[in-house]
């Protein structure tokens, strides 16, 4: 089978505000290049993956690129547009209807910068294409713990998989792609440099051994770098890289490629409940129970990390409150939400494309009935997907998701069920 890939800038040409942190910054320059990059597998059912060094995909996007796309004769059911989720690449992405930390923290949703990178996309497939060219691969997959773990308590489970494609063109090109599962904020709010976060300094480790490096971040709804990172600078991002890129080359030292042969894919949905906001009296007790919590904590000059939970636990009950008192910032979106899913099978590997920001104690039960590999942030953007253990918790995340309670495990035994079909 043949493949073609392509990787192009996507830095502005003008200076733009960053998202992922509330309030969102403004841009005063550039640490290091973001990217769009295309994967064409030309199977009978052509199959193309782009990933973005962007914060979410939105919808709107994924359409703005089918459109494109399809003028060249590729087919929608057959794309999957992927972000690594850095929280220091550019705004204006996201659907600022939705819920009301994405003004704070993304701005205003942008027709413009929409189709900018609509075609920055089309361009990279374009490009791909000119370079399709018979291929070999090798998939390897082992355990990294130097770099995310459950962003509450280290000690906890967490879907800690690092799964590695290495793609080699009969030319000699060579493509690596990586998934792990880790939110991409090594770099804290004080960052104004566009950047790829970890990701970044992963590409720059391994650019001399590869044409194009892509990242595919997993299952981070409750992953970080917390406690793994040392500080909030780019050497930090440079060490944890060199730690993944050297667990990479491990991993990548032993074994031979094969011709690839086989790739595939089908899409399907899963139906779960929307969950219903507060009262505003309701969700005013709840704010000013976080404020009373988190000011005792601060007097009794308790642990920072307790400190830090109860800030956060204070930010969803703060959201929660203006959602409560302003339902036009939040979408009618009905009782329940259609989650669109794709199953990409890669020589026998099946790897599960989801929008969700899902929990890592959610993936790891999909993971123990099927071994496969899951990857976030995909062809849509539905946000934070806990177990009901996080809504009993009050996490930050069960605050600020748009499912209700229970829906998490009710969408891994849906998965479970779609899988066992294969």
């Amino acid at each position: 089978m043949k493949t073609g890939f392509a990787a192009l800038s996507i830095v502005p040409k003008q200076d733009t505000i960053l998202a992922g942190y509330a309030p969102y910054r403004k841009m005063s320059g550039v640490h290091d290049e973001i990217y769009v990059r295309a994967l064409i597998l030309d199977a009978p059912q052509r199959i193309v993956l782009i990933q973005f060094d962007l914060l979410v995909i939105e919808a709107v996007l994924k359409k703005a690129i089918a459109q494109r796309l399809d003028a060249h004769g590729y087919d929608e059911a057959h794309l999957l547009v992927s972000a690594t989720h850095t929280h220091s690449s550019i705004g204006h992405i996201m659907d600022s209807n939705r819920e009301p930390l994405v003004e704070r923290s993304c701005g205003l949703l942008s027709m413009e910068v929409i189709e900018c990178l609509a075609k920055q996309a089309e361009q990279a497939v374009l490009a791909a294409e000119q370079q399709l060219c018979e291929t070999s691969i090798r998939m390897k997959e082992s355990v990294y713990q130097g770099l995310g773990s459950n962003r509450t308590d280290a000690h906890l489970p967490g879907d800690q998989q690092l799964a590695i494609i290495e793609l080699v063109q009969d030319n000699g090109t060579k493509l690596l792609v990586y998934n792990l599962s880790c939110h991409s904020t090594v770099m804290d709010q004080n960052n104004t440099l566009i950047s790829a976060d970890f990701s970044g300094a992963v590409h720059e480790c391994m650019k001399q051994d590869y044409a194009m490096v892509m990242f595919l971040n997993g299952s981070c709804g409750d992953m970080s770098t917390r406690f793994n990172r040392k500080e909030s600078s780019f050497a930090e991002c440079k060490r944890l890289a060199e730690g993944v890129a050297k667990a990479i080359q491990t991993e990548l030292s032993t074994g031979d490629g094969e011709t690839l042969n086989d790739a595939s894919m089908r899409n399907f949905s899963v139906t779960l409940p929307v969950r219903k906001p507060l009262s505003a009296e309701k969700a005013k007790q709840n704010l000013d129970h976080a404020q009373q919590e988190l000011d005792a904590k601060i007097a009794a000059q308790a642990p920072q990390g307790e400190i830090r939970l109860a800030k956060e636990k204070h930010t969803g009950a703060y959201f929660q409150y203006l959602e409560a008192t302003q339902p036009n910032m939040a979408a009618n979106i009905g009782d329940t939400i259609s989650v669109p899913c794709s199953l990409l099978t890669l020589q026998g590997k099946q790897i599960l494309f989801i929008p969700l920001e899902l929990y890592s104690k959610l993936s790891l039960q999909i993971k123990e009935a099927k071994p496969i590999w899951i990857v976030g942030y995909t062809n849509h953007h539905l946000g934070y997907m806990p177990d009901q253990a996080a809504y009993e918790k009050h996490d930050y995340e069960s605050a600020l998701t748009i499912f209700a309670k229970g829906a998490g495990e009710q969408f891994v035994q849906e998965v479970k069920k779609e899988l066992s079909a294969e």
